[in-house]
């Protein structure tokens, strides 16, 4: 994972992909490592591919306000408003009353708040 990220810091993408891939098969335990690895397929042009990674992240880590978050917000910007809605309100159930997602949430559901 540190090697991921340090090749990230040297602009060196597709050889981070492959390191903060590794690391999150090598540690599945660790939703951070695939949240990660996720990220940075979408920042360099791979955005479906990071939604997979993060929905088999919330499998195994339904409870990792991190991934539901990049799920929701990715899930949006993709155009799928549904599946952006359900991530959303996992998210609001696992964190009642948090501020951002409120906002997040809110701006999920348009002006009509439907």
């Amino acid at each position: 994972h540190a090697l991921g990220m340090a090749l990230v810091r040297q602009r060196r993408y597709d050889e981070a992909l492959v390191a903060l891939e590794r690391a999150a098969q090598l540690q599945p335990a660790q939703p951070q490592y695939a949240y990660v690895h996720a990220i940075a397929l979408h920042d360099t042009g791979d955005p479906a591919r990071a939604l997979r990674v993060l929905a088999k992240n919330a499998e195994r880590h339904p409870a990792d306000p991190a991934t539901l978050m990049a799920l929701a917000q990715y899930s949006a910007e993709s155009g799928d408003r549904d599946a952006a809605l359900r991530w959303a309100a996992k998210l609001s159930a696992l964190r009642p009353g948090d501020p951002e997602v409120a906002a997040l949430v809110k701006s999920l559901m348009g002006k009509d708040g439907k």
